[in-house]
């Protein structure tokens, strides 16, 4: 029952949250909780004031304070494992939004914030050991999207035990149950990649392509797997379709600078390089390539090319080996002015390249 003076603070702290002033927010939830410590939604209204202003473990507080008065709401569960996500505590996360998603199986924000959560974990460089205990109950679950992550997310880490035959074991069985999913045809067409399959490779990264015409990793991938095996003309096509999607796409420019390079197109693969490190500074491998093809011409635009790279590798074998070459041609090294040579947005060097 809500005492007159509680619920007058408890309406203002709601009133300033509206605002967006979160600090005047929690001093009112507070002053109300010094008033009434079994006001469970000021406690949670007071965590989502914590969690705007990231205090994350303010928040978490808060929450466990209403599990302890009312252990049945699932908006609970589903904020500690929100609140969990921003911390980066993924493992953690997993287990409160399964807990949410266990007292209402209808929570779609919740299902839906897990499927995201999921997604992401799935990119990451090393997916946590600890989930796996996890994975089974979401193999049992009713909600397609979180069943097709489980099994993407035990492919993965199958994959990293170096047992392939369980990964595509894995994703085999969601593309059995979602033949239409782009998000399991790509990372199928990873899985082949990398095992040297180029041929079942191509065709799972088409059929994402024609899921998602959009779907700039399957493009980039089908442009690089055509250059592996010397179908120029289609490996360009699918470069060209990534940048027609993100124009600045220094991945793609890249790319194109080494097709051109095969094809001893060398004024078009400058110029692809160029634009790669216009879209992306630090991308050493179009700066290297780049340097060696000016190495002739404009061996001290090379040379600083080389020199950027060494500040952020100094074990760069090659690049160390380019610098030493050029040092009979360039008479005064140390006093180049590099940032000037290298403006990539200047005309120093007179290459365009063919768009069409």
């Amino acid at each position: 029952m809500w005492e007159s003076d509680s619920y007058d603070m408890h309406n203002e702290g709601n009133s300033l949250y509206r605002k967006g002033d979160y600090v005047g927010a929690i001093d009112c939830y507070t002053r109300a909780l010094l008033l009434d410590k079994s006001l469970l939604e000021t406690y949670f209204n007071r965590a989502l004031a914590y969690t705007k202003l990231e205090q994350y473990e303010d928040a978490l507080d808060d929450l466990k304070s209403c599990l302890e008065l009312d252990a049945h709401v699932g908006e609970v569960y589903y904020l500690i494992g929100l609140v969990y996500q921003y911390m980066e505590e993924y493992v953690e996360s997993v287990q409160w939004y399964l807990k949410a998603i266990e007292k209402d199986p209808g929570y779609e924000n919740a299902v839906s914030q897990f499927t995201r959560l999921l997604h992401k974990i799935s990119t990451l460089d090393e997916i946590p050991a600890e989930l796996e205990t996890y994975l089974d109950t979401m193999l049992e679950m009713e909600q397609k999207e979180i069943y097709l992550n489980a099994h993407i997310l035990k492919s993965h880490l199958a994959f990293a035990r170096y047992d392939m035959n369980e990964a595509e074991r894995h994703l085999l069985e969601a593309l059995e149950k979602a033949p239409d999913e782009m998000v399991v045809c790509l990372n199928l067409g990873r899985l082949y990649r990398k095992i040297g399959n180029a041929t079942e490779a191509i065709q799972y990264y088409q059929l994402a392509s024609q899921q998602d015409p959009s779907n700039i990793n399957s493009l980039q991938a089908l442009g690089e797997l055509n250059m592996e095996q010397s179908l120029y003309e289609e490996s360009e096509t699918y470069f060209r379709r990534v940048l027609s999607l993100d124009p600045v796409n220094a991945e793609a420019y890249e790319s194109l600078g080494d097709l051109y390079q095969s094809l001893s197109e060398h004024e078009r693969a400058i110029a692809s390089y160029r634009l790669a490190l216009s879209s992306d500074p630090d991308k050493t491998g179009a700066m290297y390539e780049l340097a060696c093809l000016l190495r002739s011409e404009y061996p001290e635009i090379s040379y600083c090319l080389l020199k950027k790279i060494l500040e952020k590798d100094k074990e760069h074998q090659d690049a160390n080996e380019e610098i030493i070459s050029l040092k009979w041609q360039i008479s005064d090294m140390e006093n180049l002015d590099c940032d000037s040579l290298l403006d990539m947005s200047s005309d120093s060097l007179d290459i365009d390249i063919d768009e069409d």
